[in-house]
């Protein structure tokens, strides 16, 4: 693959370029999930304008990989809570929605009220 001021080009076939783009995402997501293995909290994203500016990001180009946050955490626990019957229904017509189990979306809400910092 050859990088030129911005978008990848390719020297050789679309399949080769694909090749390399699928395996730059694997690469960046098992570096990320080896990153946090240890139970470390992952941070809140920067954004990219913010990056974009620091000489360390200079020269290069760009690509944003999405990375389930599932993975980055420590081992499950299982928990027994109680919430109100008018949550429930809602909680799930929401996670479904989203293609998440409801555990999941709680985590997810959980998270976000703490990066908040309302916890």
């Amino acid at each position: 693959m050859h990088l030129k001021n911005g978008p990848a080009t390719t020297e050789g076939t679309p399949a080769r370029y694909l090749r390399c783009k699928s395996e730059i995402t694997v690469n960046a997501r098992e570096a990320v999930e080896a990153h946090f293995a240890g139970g470390e909290i992952v941070p809140p994203p920067s954004g990219a304008r913010k990056l974009a500016t620091q000489a360390d990001f200079q020269g290069g180009f760009w690509m944003l990989i999405d990375s389930a946050l599932s993975k980055l955490s420590t081992q499950a626990v299982r928990l027994n809570i109680s919430l109100p019957e008018r949550l429930v229904q809602p909680i799930d017509r929401t996670a479904s929605a989203l293609r998440m189990s409801r555990s999941a979306f709680l985590e997810l809400a959980a998270e976000h009220e703490m990066a908040q910092g309302r916890a």
